[in-house]
């Protein structure tokens, strides 16, 4: 990599790693608790109410000296002229992240100055648009999830009946995941300690996360970050291992590894092909596991995104959101009409569901009954990066959605290069599959 490149990077870097966005647009976790209950007392009252959120950390952050020389740094990438493929791959990588960051400054100048149009329009730069292809897809997806006959095939299973449940009905809390996770990392080489002076994740376990999460960007570094109060089953753990280490860290520390771009404070924000990936994982674990189909990924982001883009209020989403898991959960379709009866265990899940998905849609806003008529697109990466991965897989090129963490205008340069899979520095090793036969394993078999 020429000397002006590899000087630019570093500048990017260093800048770059002081912002995740998500952590600038989650509300803070005090303000969600607050305002998710008297959304469920609204309900249960059958009474409307649209949350306030507030948003700490953003108004800490100061963008005004950083926009300034990443401006100055845009317009120096933009000139420079690649003496090869490689530097032609990082400098396509590193432009699409300097303009993150700029956008990442309009979000934060948009949450200080409660400007909204400002937020709306950073989140328009940084992430998925809705397409009628998705919404397509979309409404096939929910087509079948409300449909009784909606059962997928199923294969012959590596587990046995026995060790299958013994997986569901396992319970693991935060730090057995934490532990999980650890060993993970290990196994690739990947875990942050005394020893490890590469690129590297630590994970940690956190009072203010809402639900576990890879970050390359991080005010404490590179990190995998388990809410304290979380509890998953084992065949979740395992999920999880093949989505956040194998897939997320994985993915980024091939990035890092290959091009010093494309992970850790260098990773795009737009999210599709990342999260295309790590689905790649979560299906190949569920049909080598348990035999079974997982189909298309599940569609309510895009519905909730479809109504907050047409100016629907947190409420009347998080009503559309109640209904729609309803129907799933119940195997109901839109052509009848829910039972006056809906016992409490699935009204608790729907409730659940529809709040996580109407929150995560509608973070970033000031005021949550949508006059500005925009969403938080991000969470459509899990669909259409889905899309976008099987045509990679299909065209025998999965290997490049595991290479880095891209989006899909990076990879006509990535083709150019003339990677193979032998090139990752980090092979898939399928480590969810260790960690059953390693460890859980055993533990089934002291039981039984």
């Amino acid at each position: 990599m020429s000397g002006d490149l590899a000087k630019i990077t570093r500048k990017v870097s260093g800048i770059s790693g002081m912002w995740n966005p998500v952590e600038i647009y989650t509300p803070d976790p005090t303000s969600l608790k607050k305002e998710k209950e008297k959304v469920f007392a609204a309900f249960g009252k059958d009474k409307s109410y649209n949350p306030k959120f507030t948003y700490s950390h953003a108004n800490t952050l100061k963008v005004a000296k950083n926009k300034r020389l990443l401006l100055k740094l845009k317009d120096e990438v933009a000139s420079l002229k690649p003496k090869s493929s490689l530097e032609k791959v990082v400098k396509r990588i590193l432009y699409l992240n300097i303009e993150d960051n700029l956008s990442n400054c309009l979000l934060i100048e948009g949450i200080k100055q409660k400007d909204e149009s400002k937020i709306a329009k950073a989140f328009s730069q940084k992430y998925p648009r809705l397409t009628k292809n998705l919404i397509r897809v979309a409404n096939k997806s929910y087509e079948r999830l409300t449909s009784p006959q909606s059962a997928l095939p199923v294969q012959k299973a590596l587990l046995t009946h026995d060790e299958q449940e013994y997986l569901k009905n396992l319970k693991l809390n935060a730090r057995q995941i934490k532990e999980a996770f650890e060993w993970a990392l290990a196994e690739y080489g990947i875990l942050q300690d005394e020893k490890q002076n590469g690129p590297a994740f630590r994970v940690s376990i956190s009072k203010t996360s809402t639900s576990i999460d890879v970050r390359d960007k991080s005010k404490t570094g590179p990190r995998i970050s388990i809410p304290a109060d979380r509890e998953v089953t084992g065949d979740k753990l395992l999920e999880l291992i093949g989505h956040e280490v194998e897939g997320h860290s994985r993915q980024s520390v091939n990035g890092q590894l290959l091009f010093a771009v494309g992970g850790s404070n260098l990773k795009i924000d737009s999210e599709e092909l990342y999260e295309g990936l790590a689905k790649r994982y979560d299906e190949a674990f569920r049909l080598e596991f348990f035999g079974e189909e997982s189909g298309t990924p599940k569609p309510f982001f895009v519905f909730a995104t479809q109504m907050a883009q047409d100016g629907k209020s947190f409420f009347k989403i998080f009503e559309d959101q109640i209904e729609r898991h309803l129907r799933t959960e119940l195997k109901i379709p839109t052509s009848q009409k829910l039972p006056k009866y809906i016992d409490d265990e699935s009204w608790e899940k729907a409730l659940e569901s529809a709040w996580k998905t109407t929150y995560r849609v509608m973070r970033g806003h000031i005021n949550t009954k949508n006059t500005k008529k925009f969403a938080m697109t991000k969470d459509l990466s899990y669909l259409l990066g889905w899309l976008l991965d099987k045509k990679l897989v299909k065209a025998g090129k999965g290997y490049l959605n595991e290479a880095a963490i891209l989006d899909h205008r990076s990879l006509p340069a990535l083709k150019e290069l003339g990677l193979s899979e032998s090139s990752l520095p980090l092979p898939y090793k399928n480590v969810a599959k260790l960690y059953w036969e390693d460890i859980l394993k055993p533990r089934a078999r002291e039981k039984s």
